[in-house]
């Protein structure tokens, strides 16, 4: 650890809305105005997130005055991701949920992708996938390149059920959409599937980190009337714990960096001194060099932003170990947020956000409170029932 100019501060946050028996389970956190569906908002109005709780149900739409927006508590019952976009091109925005259909992890059928047109005119419902297996994620681009977007589903299941699927949107001349879904995969384990245009051929394309077993980060690449799989990283063993991926132009050189982490503890219960912050970084011609940036036990969601605004990007990331864990651990020695300051290219120095237990299975990062810098929250995955548990820990940024 080293020491920095820029320091962060614990602000306290309501949260609306109520907990299952005081159980905290934060499965995404993430802002109104996403890449998918930018929305810019006015300076002096508060950001708006979504937050979803996979054990209560509730999905809310709030301000980080912990001001409650909307409540979409009961359209699913486990829900893993939320996302916003324009599915009917009306130019509201709609809410895409995944469902996992259970909280522990058991292979089932009743895992789902659900669709809210006009969520707030609190239209019907429409279940766009369901008799699946636990879904971890949704995505929505214009992968058959007909004019409207389409939906990727990361089905994670368990042993038996998993896969990937891509949910076409077959949109009518008096503009009804139909729906239909292909199987592009039949594996356990699908995590994230965040879509680009990896070779810029002009198709979407998207990268899957599938987990599990697997532990691969792949392509699949649009071919037009098929996808070609193509494996761009490989973990070192079956349980080398993959829990995400996001997409990056990191280094500034035009092409997508991989930002990757393996933290995943919940299948050993172990705190494994491998677990680790990752760069993937682009080489050209689909090759990607692993480089470890910082061990992290529990390490579950890294995001890339210039946090210190030194013109180049740094990198936030948040750590989850299960109770069982944390139990037997020493929590002095343990690290719940992280950010990795670029000193130089590719070189990095740690500093420590948040000690103590690791809690958070997600995080994103905005200028909470306008002041022209990145802040931190991080949303709270805490089995240790606290009364009046707190669903979003925000952590406000000195740099200005």
């Amino acid at each position: 650890m080293t020491d920095s100019s820029v320091h962060f501060t614990a602000v306290p946050m309501a949260t609306p809305g109520n907990t299952i028996n005081g159980v905290a389970a934060v499965s995404f956190v993430g802002p109104i105005d996403s890449p998918d569906n930018p929305q810019p908002q006015a300076k002096a109005t508060p950001i708006q997130l979504l937050c979803s709780d996979m054990i209560s149900g509730h999905v809310r739409r709030m301000d980080v005055t912990g001001s409650l927006l909307h409540d979409f508590s009961g359209i699913v019952r486990h829900p893993a991701a939320a996302r916003i976009a324009d599915l009917n091109q009306n130019g509201q925005p709609d809410l895409i949920l995944a469902d996992l259909g259970s909280p522990l992890p058991e292979d089932h059928d009743r895992g789902k992708v659900v669709w809210i047109a006009d969520y707030e005119a609190a239209s019907t419902p429409v279940i766009l996938l369901d008799k699946v297996g636990r879904v971890a994620d949704v995505r929505i681009g214009d992968m058959d390149g007909d004019g409207d977007p389409d939906v990727l589903a990361a089905e994670f299941g368990w042993y038996r059920t998993g896969g990937i699927h891509l949910i076409r949107n077959q949109r009518s001349a008096d503009s009804v959409s139909t729906w239909t879904s292909e199987r592009l995969d039949s594996r356990a384990g699908p995590i994230h599937l965040p879509i680009v245009d990896l070779d810029r051929d002009g198709r979407l394309d998207f990268v899957a980190l599938v987990s599990q077993e697997h532990e691969v980060v792949e392509a699949f690449l649009n071919r037009g009337a098929s996808f070609e799989r193509v494996q761009l990283f490989a973990g070192a063993d079956p349980s080398w714990g993959s829990s995400g991926i996001e997409l990056t132009d990191f280094d500034g050189d035009g092409d997508d960096d991989i930002l990757y982490t393996n933290g995943d503890t919940f299948d050993s219960n172990l705190v494994k001194p491998y677990h680790a912050v990752r760069l993937l970084e682009n080489t050209g011609s689909l090759k990607f060099e692993p480089r470890t940036l910082a061990a992290l036990p529990g390490v579950h969601r890294a995001l890339p932003a210039d946090i210190d605004l030194d013109g180049d990007m740094d990198i936030v990331a948040a750590a989850i170990l299960p109770q069982q864990t944390l139990r037997a651990a020493r929590r002095d020695d343990l690290q719940a947020l992280i950010w990795l300051e670029q000193t130089a290219p590719g070189k990095f120095s740690r500093h420590l956000i948040q000690g103590g237990s690791p809690i958070y299975a997600s995080v994103f990062l905005a200028d909470i409170d306008q002041d022209g810098d990145m802040d931190v929250v991080a949303g709270c995955f805490d089995e240790s029932k606290r009364e009046g548990a707190q669903l979003l820990h925000v952590f406000a940024n000195s740099a200005r």
